[in-house]
């Protein structure tokens, strides 16, 4: 069905006069819409166009007679060009092997919009599985890179699947803009070649000072990140800060989505009596901890009332919801430590 209304034309008018002067049904006074699908752009387009019977051909009949005469050539004249278009809000390109042992070769996908329904369920936007589970297909040079995958609130949906067995090689993914809670790529091993998502970031623009002495989000949730369920992150915080006092002591931490599957990080800075100064890991202080808030303990100190550094890093391995990763921080006494502008995280998914 098409998804907006064709542009009027003079046989639109035409047809809707005759329709409105034989009282026949209201579906006669409008357009239909034919699909034509153009694989380039992965898009459906619909379009509408009505012929009508000239007014002065003779039809052998009495004038009032007229109108029937018009409206049954117009149900059965062929449609014109099409006139105006639509996109459809689903897209799909499959690769099959056809039953048999295919090659595909220096194949490349790109620049696509794959929108996906309202609510859409089980959509896969670039589907290499199909009929290929038995290894029947080969792939050697395959680059997909600027599509878009939009499917803001889709369940189930994997945008590129590779199958379960075949042989690939020289594959190429970058640059692809995934919008809602996509499954971004699935069965697929380094061995095939490259993947790349675009990073999440984020960074302090303005030194924030704490204001609380327990657990607090960083600049008020400046370094807060989206993640999808199902999906394995790395991430890795930088941290520059400045103490009221050498005698001020802080920690730093991380918050995830509820029930992931695993969730463990790592934290580094120095103190006083571990003042870096040094070479030799013996003068960091580390943490390790698995979970919200897991890296509790404050130290004692703090090197020195410039800047310090410290870093957050770790892994997170995403269940079943969808949340956010947040960096935070806890000091013993308020106002007592500043982070610096410049400060930030980076958030990458894994293939």
């Amino acid at each position: 069905m098409c998804t907006t209304r064709c542009q009027p034309s003079a046989a639109h008018h035409f047809a809707t006069m005759t329709s409105r002067v034989a009282s026949l049904p209201a579906v006669s006074r409008h357009a239909a819409c034919q699909s034509v699908t153009r694989i380039a752009s992965v898009s459906m387009y619909a379009s509408a166009a009505l012929s009508a019977t000239p007014w002065n051909v003779d039809s052998g009949r009495p004038n009032w007679w007229r109108s029937e005469v018009y409206s049954a050539a117009m149900r059965s004249a062929p449609s014109a060009t099409p006139t105006c278009s639509a996109r459809s809000k689903t897209a799909m390109i499959v690769m099959p092997d056809f039953g048999t042992s295919t090659t595909q070769s220096d194949t490349n996908i790109s620049l696509n919009t794959f929108l996906v329904p309202v609510n859409g369920d089980s959509i896969v936007g670039i589907d290499m599985l199909r009929g290929a589970s038995l290894g029947n297909l080969s792939i050697v040079g395959l680059q997909i890179t600027n599509n878009i995958f939009n499917g803001e609130t889709t369940t189930n949906s994997t945008a590129i699947l590779f199958p379960t067995s075949g042989s690939f090689s020289g594959v190429n993914i970058i640059g692809n803009l995934f919008h809602g809670p996509w499954i971004k790529l699935k069965n697929f091993f380094g061995s095939y070649g490259g993947a790349l998502f675009t990073p999440l970031m984020g960074r302090l623009t303005a030194d924030w000072q704490n204001d609380d002495i327990v657990f607090e989000n960083i600049a008020g949730g400046v370094l807060t990140f989206n993640v999808i369920p199902s999906a394995t992150y790395q991430f890795t915080c930088t941290l520059l800060y400045t103490a009221a006092a050498t005698t001020n002591g802080v920690t730093f931490a991380m918050t995830g989505p509820t029930s992931p599957t695993s969730f463990t990080y790592e934290t580094s800075l120095c103190d006083s009596t571990n003042n870096c100064t040094t070479a030799g890991t013996a003068n960091v202080v580390r943490q390790v901890g698995s979970g919200d808030d897991a890296t509790a303990t404050v130290t004692t100190n703090t090197p020195n009332t410039g800047t310090n550094i410290a870093t957050v890093r770790g892994i997170l391995n995403n269940g079943a919801n969808a949340g956010t990763l947040i960096a935070r921080i806890k000091a013993p006494t308020v106002s007592t430590i500043t982070v610096l502008a410049g400060s930030g995280c980076i958030v990458q998914e894994l293939p």
